[in-house]
């Protein structure tokens, strides 16, 4: 009765959060959060006290930022997230021998740089730097490191130009 009861608690405060954007339990969460950033309120964060967003940056409709214990995420300042983009610091390790969600995960930071457009429904993957000034087409898969200024696309994503 006691466990229903929480559930129920728990399923109305996730709805009012959901109603109300969440913004003050996230943003009062993060490790940090700079100035004038906005969040909206369909967004998901895991682990909030391990990711840190500069200033100016907006995180679009339906977007995940999912850091984990040994994975941090860094996002820069003036960074654009395209609806429903994801960056994941964790992956699972997939041997043979025993069942998937039984291996341990595998986490790595990300870094995000400032002045950084990720387009809808990007995915970025732990373990990834991705430089200043770059721009990630929609639903690539970034699985390496993004030199500066570069204009990227794909699965898995690749230089394609650069801005000029």
């Amino acid at each position: 009765m006691i466990r229903s009861i929480a559930e129920a608690l728990k399923g109305w405060v996730y709805l009012f959060a959901f109603v109300t954007g969440g913004n003050y339990v996230r943003k009062a969460r993060l490790q940090r959060l700079g100035r004038g950033v906005k969040i909206c309120p369909t967004a998901f964060f895991k682990y909030p006290e391990m990711i840190q967003i500069g200033d100016h940056t907006f995180i679009n409709h339906l977007c995940s930022v999912w850091a984990s214990p040994g994975g941090s995420i860094t996002i820069g300042s003036n960074v654009l997230f395209g609806p429903g983009a994801a960056v994941i610091s964790s992956n699972h390790a997939f041997a043979r021998e025993s069942l998937i969600r039984s291996q341990p995960g595998q986490d790595a930071p990300i870094t995000i740089g400032d002045d950084v457009w990720l387009g809808a429904h990007v995915v970025v993957t732990a373990g990834v730097s991705i430089g200043d000034g770059v721009v990630v087409g929609a639903g690539a898969v970034v699985t390496s490191d993004l030199p500066p200024m570069s204009i990227c696309a794909g699965v898995p994503a690749r230089v394609i130009g650069y801005r000029h």
